[in-house]
C-alpha cells in the first residue's frame, strides 16, 4: 500500500522519462503532421500519479479509478438519444439499473474466493 523509499525514487525517474519522451514524440509527430502520439484526458492522470510526492508514499494505485472516463463516455452517449429534459434522470436512472449487478458480481466474488 505504501512505496518504500527506492520504490518511490523509481517511479519519479521513470515516470518523468515517460512522460518527456512522450511529450517529445507528440510534439515531433504534430510538427511532422503525423497524429501518431495524441494526448488524452488519461495521459493528465498519467502525469498526475508519476509527478505528484505524497509525502505518505501511497502507492497510486490503490485509488486509481481507471473505468471513469468509459463509463462518462457512455453516460454522455445515452444522453444524446434521450430528450433533454429527461436527461440527466435518464441516464441516472439506467445507472442506478446496473449498479446492482456490478455490486451482485463484486459480492458473488468475495464469496467465491473466501
Amino acid at each position: 500500500m505504501f512505496l518504500t523509499e527506492l520504490e518511490e525514487q523509481n517511479r519519479l525517474a521513470l515516470g518523468k522519462l515517460s512522460t518527456v519522451s512522450y511529450a517529445a514524440l507528440a510534439a515531433k509527430a504534430v510538427e511532422e503532421k503525423q497524429f501518431l502520439f495524441r494526448l488524452r484526458p488519461k495521459y493528465h492522470l498519467w502525469h498526475h500519479l508519476t509527478f505528484d510526492v505524497r509525502r505518505s508514499k501511497l502507492n497510486c494505485n490503490i485509488h486509481a479509478t481507471w473505468m471513469d472516463e468509459d463509463s462518462v463516455k457512455r453516460w454522455m452517449r445515452v444522453k444524446r438519444q434521450v430528450h433533454k429534459r429527461t436527461a440527466t434522470e435518464n441516464v441516472l436512472r439506467r445507472f442506478l439499473l446496473g449498479l446492482r449487478a456490478n455490486l451482485d458480481r463484486g459480492l458473488n466474488m468475495v464469496r467465491s474466493s473466501q
